[in-house]
């Protein structure tokens, strides 16, 4: 049964293969475009999916936990650093204003860190030869 000659049959083989070959092509045509167009380090897109692995429902929520808690601590940090036995007082005494205080200081010192490390990163860019 397998030798036998199906035009039909040949008709799918023929029609699937050049869908095939399509596609190829079409694949070719683009990596020579994304090789022709020039990506600058601004240009590149930024998926926090890669980096954070939650739900997408969760991701949103983390993002601002780390938001309110990474400068406050920072911020602590800092200020505990700068004036320790004045630190331990107001730790005891916690207000509305101290942690806003607080928060700010944490977030304009992350902040600038954070932007001296992208202009780095951009100086330092290099396009990846294919």
């Amino acid at each position: 049964m397998p030798n036998t000659h199906d035009p039909y049959l040949d008709t799918v083989r023929r029609s699937l293969n050049e869908e095939r070959i399509i596609q190829r092509q079409k694949k070719l045509q683009t990596k020579e475009l994304d090789k022709n167009k020039k990506k600058s380090f601004f240009a590149k897109q930024i998926n926090l999916a890669d980096y954070i692995y939650l739900p997408e429902t969760l991701q949103n929520l983390f993002l601002l936990t780390l938001f309110i808690l990474i400068p406050y601590l920072f911020g602590a940090f800092i200020l505990f650093i700068l004036r320790v036995q004045d630190m331990i007082k107001e730790v005891q005494t916690f207000t509305f204003d101290s942690f806003m205080l607080t928060w700010t200081i944490g977030y304009e010192c992350l902040a600038f860190i954070l932007l001296m490390l992208i202009v780095k990163s951009a100086f330092t860019f290099k396009q990846k030869q294919y």
